[in-house]
């Protein structure tokens, strides 16, 4: 395998250090990766694309139960960014989480004195928690 040492930039490391998932019930697996993606991309490393940039990285963006989950995985098992994400969120947001959501989603009114531009925001969060929540755009 001739593959190419890449230098990483220590304000990257210190980036994605400073915003590590540690895997507890108050964070959001979703959010995460939207991070961790939005500082890799900032911060570019010539001589190696994207998705080989982040499977490196991955692992600095974790601490804790979430580190031992990544350390878990049967060895070379995780080869692209893709199932690296879908794994991830297989985990630590499973398909209960995803039903939980869903209902949110479907049974959200605004509270009484809440803004609307309040309520819309909740929402929107909401709508982040489940990005595969399957509601039409129009309901």
């Amino acid at each position: 395998m001739n593959e190419k040492i890449v230098e990483m930039k220590p304000v990257l490391l210190q980036l994605i250090n400073s915003s590590q998932f540690s895997g507890f019930n108050r964070q959001d697996p979703h959010i995460h990766l939207f991070i961790f993606i939005e500082l890799c991309c900032s911060v570019g490393i010539i001589g190696t694309d994207e998705e080989t940039l982040f499977l490196r990285l991955f692992q600095f963006s974790l601490i804790g139960k979430s580190t031992t989950w990544l350390q878990l995985q049967p060895h070379q098992s995780l080869t692209s960014w893709k199932e690296v994400e879908t794994m991830f969120l297989a985990h630590f947001f499973p398909s209960s989480k995803i039903t939980e959501a869903k209902v949110a989603i479907a049974t959200f009114v605004q509270h009484v004195d809440e803004p609307l531009s309040g309520a819309c925001e909740r929402f929107k969060a909401l709508l982040r928690k489940c990005l595969n929540h399957g509601f039409e755009t129009e309901m």
